[in-house]
């Protein structure tokens, strides 16, 4: 499905089969005569540069096979292609991570490079690729647009054989890093995340630790760091734990720490929690790693259940009506519009 959505874009088309044993290859021939194969050694980044040397054209498109493109999008596109894409040596769209699967609305989404100029790059580290200039003195000139949007829909099924394929490299990986290169908490935090897709808490507590432990200068990625790890010790009921944590976190003006400061508290003291979330509020969501749910309607949905619970029953439908408009997520507004028939009920 996917040839269908880049092959009115591309000028050339290249395929390179890692050991496929279904029909990609048979369905390749159709859109192009370039099908080249490559023996999978667990390295992406050595799959995709070897693609790469055969390009001839000035762009080369990085595209997944579970990504897509709406029709506006696609008219943008060829706009700007138009346009020989200004000159620019990356080329950047809105990658919508997450999204409602029935109105399609974005959840989650951040700006990410999807077109890189050939012969300028190469690709570095087995999975989640780094994109290396060839001269490490150019200044790299970008082009961001970010009403051109690409979906990423996840197959339940294929994603969990990915996650799986991510633990297996990474776990290969690692132990051949030094702490001191730079690429060794970059993969340790993929690590980390990975570990949590595939609901391993537990294990995933450790190489957070150490990531945060690492993560000094940056307040974003910490507080990301710490959201993740908050979100471990919830799942395992190390609560205890928890607390420590985030009662010592040193950065407190970023939304992510009051949004996991409210998260744990309102497990064991509602009152602290209402604070925390009522500050999320306040502060606004960063735009580092943007999620709509989390950073947006989380804390208004989690405020409308704890004055629930105490009774405060018009504050609890004020935010609940928040959510409901704001909310992309089909399900989190049927839920609260269920609380509020709940609370027509009662009054």
């Amino acid at each position: 499905m996917w040839f269908g959505y880049i092959s009115f874009l591309a000028d050339e088309i290249i395929i390179t089969d890692t050991g496929s044993s279904d029909n990609t290859i048979k369905i390749a021939k159709d859109f192009t005569k370039k099908i080249k194969h490559f023996n999978w050694i667990d390295d992406f980044s050595a799959a995709r540069n070897f693609t790469d040397q055969f390009a001839t054209q000035d762009y080369i498109l990085r595209w997944d096979g579970d990504w897509i493109l709406n029709s506006e999008s696609i008219q943008k596109l060829k706009e700007l292609k138009a346009k020989n894409f200004y000159h620019k040596d990356l080329i950047y769209f809105d990658w919508i991570l997450d999204f409602d699967k029935k109105t399609l609305k974005p959840i989650q989404s951040e700006p990410y490079f999807f077109l890189y100029k050939n012969k300028s790059f190469y690709w570095q580290s087995p999975i989640h690729n780094d994109l290396i200039p060839n001269n490490p003195k150019k200044k790299i000139s970008t082009y961001v647009d970010q009403s051109i949007k690409v979906f990423h829909y996840k197959d339940p099924l294929i994603k969990k054989a990915r996650y799986l394929q991510t633990d297996k490299i990474l776990k290969k990986t690692l132990p051949t890093l030094s702490p001191k290169n730079y690429n060794y908490y970059r993969l340790l935090k993929f690590f980390a995340q990975n570990l949590i897709f595939l609901k391993k808490f537990n294990e995933a507590i450790e190489p957070l630790q150490k990531c945060l432990q690492n993560t000094t200068s940056n307040d974003d990625k910490a507080c990301l760091l710490l959201e993740q790890l908050i979100f471990c010790y919830i799942q395992t009921k190390q609560l205890d734990k928890a607390i420590v944590v985030i009662d010592n976190f040193g950065t407190k003006h970023k939304q992510r720490f009051w949004l996991s400061y409210g998260d744990i508290y309102s497990l064991v003291d509602p009152t602290k929690s209402i604070k925390a979330y009522q500050k999320a509020i306040q502060i606004g969501p960063d735009s580092y790693d943007y999620n709509i749910e989390r950073m947006l309607i989380h804390p208004h949905l989690m405020l409308a259940k704890i004055y629930l619970l105490t009774n405060q029953l018009d504050e609890s439908k004020t935010h609940l009506d928040f959510c409901i408009q704001n909310s992309h997520n089909s399900n989190s507004i049927l839920e609260c519009k269920q609380i509020k028939t709940l609370i027509a009920k009662t009054i």
